[in-house]
């Protein structure tokens, strides 16, 4: 619920035309981007995640996020390697990221790497899990980034990380 909270704050003041996220099984975080964008009155979600295991699971997958809130919401299907190339040149510049997705360093890397490189001239990267390799806090040290934070979750064990990305 911390990383839900974040997002729809950061959403809300944001006021992002475009976010983009990886990651969403039940919609959790999904939902609190997909209200902060209803609530802005502007902007669109564009989700990836992968199919689940199971043919029977496909029913849980954003099961979480209301039916008033789908209309800003386009979901993918398949991992962010394969995703992200092929999507990204067809949006237009993200306001935010959210990594949700594998918390490996490979993946956090790539995933940071590529957001960053459609990302608009001021944006917020926010990320899950960060506590658990040295992806973000390599990425909160690059020039690009105007200020950083690693929130402590009270509901779980880990932490979330908010940059956000300067590059005027």
């Amino acid at each position: 619920a911390g990383l839900g909270r974040m997002c729809y704050l950061v959403c809300r003041a944001a006021r992002p035309a475009l976010v983009v996220e990886t990651g969403v099984l039940y919609g959790v975080t999904s939902a609190f981007l997909l209200k902060a964008l209803a609530m802005n009155g502007v902007g669109e979600l564009h989700s990836i995640d992968l199919p689940p295991l199971r043919r029977e699971q496909e029913q849980y997958v954003g099961c979480l996020i209301p039916d008033d809130l789908r209309g800003r919401w386009h979901l993918q299907r398949g991992t962010s390697r394969r995703i992200l190339p092929r999507l990204l040149p067809t949006l237009p510049p993200i306001d935010l990221f959210v990594h949700d997705s594998l918390h490996t360093y490979a993946t956090m890397r790539y995933e940071f790497a590529e957001s960053a490189a459609r990302a608009a001239a001021s944006s917020v990267l926010i990320s899950d899990d960060v506590h658990g390799n040295a992806a973000f806090l390599e990425r909160a040290k690059l020039p690009d980034v105007r200020y950083s934070a690693v929130v402590r979750e009270a509901s779980k064990a880990g932490s979330f990380g908010v940059c956000i990305l300067d590059r005027r």
